[in-house]
């Protein structure tokens, strides 16, 4: 039987997607078949390696429902994520775009520190959620737009550009840069 979480590889790329509706827990189907997915991704052949759930992790929301799937998701899932070098963590749900610091156990941390880049992309079509104030974690974020990301990647660097869906304006652009030869443990 199928099951509602599956990663695949495009080019450089190593995505997982993980359900955030299902099991995640420590010890789960999921959590186990996250954990082997991650050990077996050879970063020589896909140096970048992404994560998405339907939710998100760290969320700008006043809303207890996602404040709370969100520390499930840190308390079970983000060890391992550091753990095996995840570059990105994309997630929907809440209907703005987020785009956060590097993170590493709800820190930002600088460039050559181990952490992880996220985002909310759940700007595509439905009306738009507030995002919350007093999140010093939070580097850009809207909820006025409709729009879509687009990601380009070479081995040593990922760009990204947040797109109006109206007016194809360019409201938030970043580019990240990693060394040729990726190590994790």
């Amino acid at each position: 039987e199928a099951q509602p979480w599956y990663s695949f590889k495009v080019g450089l790329v190593h995505f997982v997607m993980l359900s955030s509706e299902h099991d995640f827990r420590r010890r789960s189907p999921q959590w186990q078949w996250l954990v082997r997915d991650l050990q077996q991704v050879d970063r020589s052949l896909t140096p970048w390696l992404v994560v998405t759930s339907h939710r998100a992790m760290y969320i700008a929301s006043d809303y207890d429902g996602d404040l709370s799937v969100a520390k499930l998701l840190r308390d079970n899932l983000e060890p391992e994520l550091l753990t095996y070098g995840v570059d990105f963590f994309l997630s929907g749900h809440h209907h703005s775009y987020q785009r956060f610091c590097k993170l590493n156990g709800g820190q930002c941390v600088g460039d050559g520190q181990q952490g992880i880049n996220h985002f909310i992309m759940g700007m595509a079509g439905y009306d738009h959620s507030p995002v919350g104030h007093g999140f010093n974690i939070t580097e850009f974020a809207d909820q006025t737009h409709w729009g879509a990301t687009y990601w380009e990647f070479n081995r040593t660097v990922a760009s990204m550009r947040y797109i109006d869906g109206a007016t194809e304006e360019v409201l938030d652009q970043i580019t990240f840069h990693k060394p040729a030869v990726v190590e994790v443990v």
